[in-house]
């Protein structure tokens, strides 16, 4: 994967977990009212190719495939293509290690990864967060910025959430990059105070939502246009003006396209359709 660079033996030290629990920065243990932790990565099983390239049979790791710039991984200077070894000096033997101990560490708590960057190794440390709070910030930070993506011709993406594949990319998902938190969630348009995503076809399938399409309302800030129309997180939002959603484009486009005028949305809650009724503000928020 990472073109011109010669097969490196890299010596990483993956201490049994008993061992390195006893180590100093280890992983905290869980709690009552407990937040998980948020990093900000999509993230994967090391392809076998690089485990054998850069020795990792011990320890496979897991290679970063997406990084929310606006999120942990992104202020500390994580890269996709980068592969978490250690976190705290705990062995990350694959994704799914990974994705409990970023559960587990929780939101608030500083953690040093062991990160294998263009065959050498590195450190880097993040202060895990809370994914609501990373959400929120977003919305004050960059409501409304200029839609410069898609000027230069960015992918569309169907909204981001910190998880992890067993399986590495195909080579269209291989085509990774750092995106904002709001530039996968939204991209940007009116304001509306609703952050909501693309379903996957199990997800549409748990809340048996007819045809398998639509777009899935994470969170409704109050006071806001969303909530004036009766949004609610849980929703299912299937079509803006008979427009079919099936990806968070089509919701900006169908923002754009209704031009400060009310958006008549056929919305599924509770396994029956409901009409609501969105007025957007055009101006920015900051």
């Amino acid at each position: 994967m990472w073109h011109g660079l010669a097969p490196v033996a890299v010596m990483v030290v993956c201490l049994p977990l008993a061992w390195a629990a006893a180590a100093k920065g280890h992983v905290a243990p869980k709690a009552a009212g407990h937040t998980p932790g948020y990093l900000g990565v999509e993230f994967h099983d090391t392809p076998a190719n690089e485990v054998t390239a850069f020795h990792l049979e011990r320890c496979h790791g897991a290679e970063i495939g997406m990084v929310d710039h606006d999120g942990p991984a992104g202020k500390a200077g994580l890269r996709p293509h980068d592969i978490v070894l250690q976190l705290n000096g705990l062995a990350v033997e694959g994704a799914k290690t990974l994705s409990k101990m970023l559960h587990d560490t929780g939101a608030g708590v500083s953690v040093a990864l062991a990160v294998l960057r263009d065959g050498r190794t590195v450190t880097v440390t993040a202060q895990l967060a809370d994914r609501d709070q990373v959400a929120k910030q977003a919305w004050r930070d960059h409501m409304l910025a200029p839609e410069a993506a898609a000027a230069e011709g960015a992918p569309e993406t169907q909204g981001f959430a910190e998880s992890y594949s067993a399986d590495p990319p195909t080579p269209t998902q291989a085509q990774v990059h750092s995106q904002s938190f709001l530039e996968n969630m939204l991209r940007f348009g009116p304001y509306t105070g609703v952050m909501l995503g693309a379903m996957e076809p199990q997800l549409a399938g748990f809340f048996a939502v007819p045809q398998g399409k639509g777009l899935l309302v994470h969170s409704v800030e109050a006071n806001s246009p969303a909530a004036a129309a009766g949004l609610r997180a849980g929703d299912v939002v299937m079509r803006g003006d008979d427009v079919v959603l099936a990806t968070t484009s089509d919701w900006t486009r169908c923002l754009k396209a209704s031009k400060g005028k009310p958006v008549a949305l056929t919305v599924w809650r509770e396994k029956r359709e409901q009409m609501l009724t969105l007025m957007p503000e055009g101006k920015k928020h900051s």
